[in-house]
């Protein structure tokens, strides 16, 4: 165990191994990293999804007597958010239901590999959706996204 923040990186794997099975979901799944690499929301490439580390917060622990200068090994619950952001593009110049319906899709079928499961994580809890919502639009494309609630257990490797 560690003390370091939740990584995202199983739940890009989980929604990859989607994208290589050639469903109607996403075509990539990547990162914050190539998040951060789009300048307009026209250059994003669709459909694609971006998995983020919106937050994490500690849960408060009861601890006993503790030693000044010492340190313990405490384990420490952390509630963590993350973002799964989802750029559709127009291809078709789709528009009111058709526009809906496509992104309806593509969203659920990432919800159904998320929802209810739990990453393989020291106090892991089962995965959450918090919000949904549609961040940015224009002619060409949209961005949804949906925020996620797990948990995950930090302790500090000490050393002697």
């Amino acid at each position: 165990m560690s003390a370091r923040p939740f990584s995202v990186g199983p739940v890009i794997e989980r929604l990859r191994a989607r994208v290589s099975k050639g469903d109607d979901g996403l075509r990539m799944v990547a990162g914050r990293a190539d998040y951060a690499s789009v300048r307009r929301l026209g250059d994003f490439p669709a459909p694609a999804g971006y998995v983020l580390l919106a937050k994490e917060k500690g849960v408060r622990t009861e601890q006993g007597m503790s030693m000044p200068g010492e340190q313990y090994p405490l384990a420490q619950v952390m509630s963590v958010t993350f973002a799964v952001i989802h750029a559709f593009r127009n291809y078709r110049q789709l528009e009111g239901d058709a526009l809906r319906e496509e992104l309806e899709l593509r969203v659920g079928l990432t919800r159904d590999q998320l929802l209810g499961w739990t990453p393989d994580v020291a106090g892991g809890r089962a995965c959450e959706l918090l919000t949904g919502d549609l961040g940015a639009y224009d002619n060409a494309v949209a961005l949804w996204t949906d925020l996620y609630a797990t948990q995950h257990l930090i302790q500090p490797e000490i050393s002697p």
